[in-house]
Parts: C-alpha cells; sequence; structure tokens
C-alpha cells in the first residue's frame, strides 16, 4: 500500500495540520511508503508519479482534507495513469461521503430524514418529520459554530439555518439535510453546547470490521458491555453490506429512548480515527488487505 499524503510543514497551524502530520508519521515508522503533493497543485502529482518506475499496481490511501468530487476524480484518473488505485473509486467515494448518496441506503438504521435543495422543499420535510429537527449540510454540519446552528424548534429558526448552511457551499453542496431530532444519550455538554453522546466510531474495510473508538476524546463513562458492543458491530457490518464502498466509517450513537442509531458514515480516507492509535491503525489496514 502507498500512502498519499497531503501533509506539509507550510500548511497554517491547526488540529488538522497536527492530526495529518502524527498520522503520516506512524506510516513511516512502519515503513510505509508516502507519496506528498499539493492538491492545490494538482498536475505537479503526474510528474511527481512519473519518477517513481512503478511497474505493478498498488493501493493508495488518501490522508487528506475532504476533496471536492472533481477533485477526487482528477486525482484517481492521474493514479491509474500510472499503475495505481485509490481505494475508493469516484463513485465509491460520493457514496460514502455525500449524505443524500448513502441515506438510502441506511435509512432504516438511521434517523428519519429528508435531503432539501431549496426552501419550498425544506418546509415540505419539515412538515412530514415534524419539529424539532436537526439541520446540517450533505458534507458536515455547522455545530463547531454553535449547537443553535444545527436545530430548528420553529419555521422561522428553519429558515435562519437553512440560509447559513446553504451559504457554506463547502459544507452543502448546496443540499440542506433535515433530520428528526433524537435527542442521544448524554451526561454532559461539550464545547459550544454540544451534547457529548454515547457514541462510537467504527471504520470497516471490505466489509469486516477494522476497529473501533469512542467517539469522544478522554475517558468513556459509558457502560460498555459486549452486548452493547455485539448490538453496534452489528449495525456496523450491516451498513458496510448496504454501501458497499469498501473503507468507510460509521459513527453509531444510542437515543435517549435506548435505541442504536447509524448517525453517518464517511470514506474512511477523510476521517478521523479518533482514540485508535495511529500505528495500529495502519497495521491493521495492511493486515486486511
Amino acid at each position: 500500500m502507498i500512502i498519499l499524503s497531503e501533509y506539509s510543514h507550510h500548511l497554517p497551524a491547526s488540529a488538522g495540520r497536527a492530526y495529518l502530520s502524527k498520522m503520516e508519521e506512524a506510516a513511516r515508522l512502519l515503513g510505509i511508503p508516502i507519496i506528498h503533493f499539493n492538491p492545490k497543485e494538482i498536475h505537479s502529482l503526474d510528474n511527481i508519479l512519473t519518477r517513481r518506475n512503478q511497474s505493478e499496481k498498488e493501493m493508495v490511501f488518501w490522508l487528506g482534507y475532504v476533496p471536492s468530487l472533481e477533485l477526487y476524480q482528477q486525482v484517481h484518473t492521474i493514479l491509474k495513469a500510472n499503475q495505481l488505485q485509490l481505494i475508493h473509486t469516484p463513485d465509491e467515494f460520493a457514496l460514502s461521503e455525500y449524505f443524500d448518496q448513502y441515506y438510502p441506503f441506511i435509512n432504516e438504521l438511521s434517523i428519519k430524514s429528508g435531503v432539501a435543495e431549496n426552501w419550498n422543499e425544506a418546509l415540505i420535510i419539515a412538515k412530514e418529520i415534524g419539529y424539532p429537527i436537526f439541520m446540517k449540510g450533505s458534507i458536515q454540519s455547522l455545530k463547531k459554530w454553535g449547537w443553535e446552528n444545527c436545530i430548528a424548534n420553529n419555521e422561522n429558526e428553519l429558515k435562519r439555518n437553512f440560509d447559513l448552511i446553504q451559504r457554506n457551499i463547502e459544507f452543502s453542496l448546496g443540499k440542506v439535510i433535515l433530520r428528526k431530532f433524537e435527542p442521544l444519550e448524554h451526561q454532559e455538554i461539550g464545547g459550544n453546547g454540544i451534547p457529548k453522546a454515547h457514541e462510537y466510531r467504527y471504520f470497516t474495510l471490505n466489509g469486516n470490521i477494522l476497529d473501533y473508538s469512542f467517539y469522544w476524546n478522554g475517558e468513556n463513562i459509558f457502560n460498555f458491555n459486549p452486548d452493547i458492543k455485539n448490538i453496534i458491530e452489528s449495525l456496523a457490518i450491516q451498513t458496510a453490506q448496504n454501501i458497499k464502498s469498501p473503507f468507510i466509517s460509521i459513527d453509531i450513537a444510542r437515543t435517549q429512548s435506548g435505541k442504536w442509531k447509524v448517525i453517518e458514515i464517511g470514506d474512511g480516507q477523510f476521517s478521523d480515527i479518533r482514540q485508535i492509535p495511529p500505528i495500529k491503525f495502519w497495521n491493521l489496514i495492511q493486515q486486511h488487505l
């Protein structure tokens, strides 16, 4: 396997840069080859690969920030022309990363939701699922800017959040996700008023569970007995079977009513591994390829 890394010490200091650095360092300690590239200079990637004398096709994992579908398609094409294969095709990337594409495959395992591209559609969905409503973009929510940007208790709040999400096109991609708000089991409130839920992130590779972690930083204060683990793992495997993208992350949480729900999924290449040790993570991937 090979890692295609966006990490550079020239990147602005941030939690994201620190994460890429520690992931790359762990891969380097394991002897995994690393190719660096700047997604803003995509055409230079072909020149880098041409100098590698690649003769056998190898699997590539992209270590970086969630790209646009257009950029993913460009990188996939360049790699393929140089006998390298990203773990996901562009279609598999989109299926695992975009809510409107993966939700139909997990709707029975998840929370009732709808996808709106305009205000009239949002009103229709809101009437169907009822308030309060959790709102997010096709890629990401605005929770880092405050929990109030995610919850609508009435039509005025719905309109405010709808417009805000639509304006952040990198989060919405022109689509707003409306979900029936189901309070999640929690014992404390984190930053920006976000409940620290009883939630886990699972990674699956080729339909099998790779590893998992408590979603939040710090000690898991919830009961995580074998029965609970069996329930969550069953949901994770069923989700992976439904989605059929090779490498995905799956977030699963418990509602206050005691039901376990798939909250969302993502392309595993661009998903934070949370509390899983990086060296262990890369080792497991190598073992399961």
